[in-house]
Parts: C-alpha cells; structure tokens; sequence
C-alpha cells in the first residue's frame, strides 16, 4: 500500500503536467485514501499538497489555498521542515494569485525564515563533522607519537641491556691481567 500510494500519487502529479487535471485529482485522491487507511500520514500530506497544486493549476486557488494550509498544519505537527517550507512557498504564491500580498508576504517570509534555518542547521552539523575530523586526526597522531615512544623506548632499553652486559663483563675481568 505504500508504494501504490506513493505510485497513485506521482502518476497523478504527471495526469496534472499533462493538462487532465479530472485524472489527477481521481489519482490523487485514491493515494490519499490508501495513505490514509493504512496510517502513512507523511503520503497523505503529500497528496493533499498535490491535490491543491492541481487546483492551482485548473485556476482554483481558493480551494488550492485551504488545502495548502490543511497540508501544512500537517506537515508541522509532524516537524516535517522541509516540506513546511515548500507548502509556504507555494502558499506565497497562491496568495499572490488571489491578491492577498499581506498573507503572501507572510508565507514567503517563513518560508525564508525555514530556508536559513535549514541552512544554518547544515551549515552546524559542517561544523561539528570538521571538529570531529580534527579530533580524530588529532587522535591518530597521538596514538603515532605513542607508538613512535614505545618503539624509541623499546630500542633504548635493549641499548641499556647491551651497556648492562657489557659493564658486567668489564667488572668481571681484571683490567691489566683479564683474568676472572
């Protein structure tokens, strides 16, 4: 169901592209039912979204309108950002078309407001991915420095075991006879 749902609606979006807005809105409204029957709220918003850009499309932006601010309650409560910010856009504009710069101004300011929202969000999680960056190439050359000691300390060690035996030997002998 959620892939027929998904398939109805985009094969509706292309009945719309293609001037048979009837078709559309038919294709439309069996993906919504679908979505809505077996809880896929994120493809039901999407329909409503479509449904109301055909109505734009057929002239209908009142409907269009109502159905853009239905999609976008939706999309909201379900902290679907992204879309959010799409439905404002097209919002600003379906305003715009009947005349109402007030409310299209309105849209088309949040829709901004979210743009640089999603981008600082980006830009943020940038930041924190060059930080850790750094600290794992911090790290790998803390764990080089520590390898390069051990291994130094390892050679001074079998240096010192090679003074040690030969300072043995020397203590051993006697220096003018070389005898033990």
């Amino acid at each position: 169901p959620y892939r027929e749902s998904i398939c109805l609606d985009n094969f509706g979006m292309l009945l719309a592209l293609a001037g048979d807005h009837a078709g559309a809105e038919r294709m439309i409204g069996d993906a919504r039912a679908i979505a809505a029957r077996h809880g896929y709220p994120s493809l039901e918003s999407s329909a409503i979204q479509h449904r109301a850009q055909v109505r734009m499309m057929r002239g209908d932006c009142a409907t269009a309108i109502t159905e853009l601010c239905e999609a976008l309650g939706r999309v909201l409560e379900a902290g679907e950002m992204p879309v959010a910010m799409e439905i404002h856009r097209e919002l600003s504009g379906a305003y715009e078309k009947v005349g109402d710069p007030g409310s299209a101004l309105h849209h088309y300011r949040e829709y901004h407001r979210l743009e640089r929202a999603a981008h600082n969000e980006l830009a943020a999680a940038r930041a924190r991915m060059a930080q850790h960056h750094f600290e794992l190439d911090n790290a790998r050359l803390e764990a080089d420095n520590a390898r390069l000691e051990t291994e130094l300390h390892r050679l001074r060690a079998i240096e010192l075991e090679a003074e040690k035996a030969a300072l043995q030997q020397q203590a051993a002998e006697d220096p003018l006879t070389g005898l033990a």
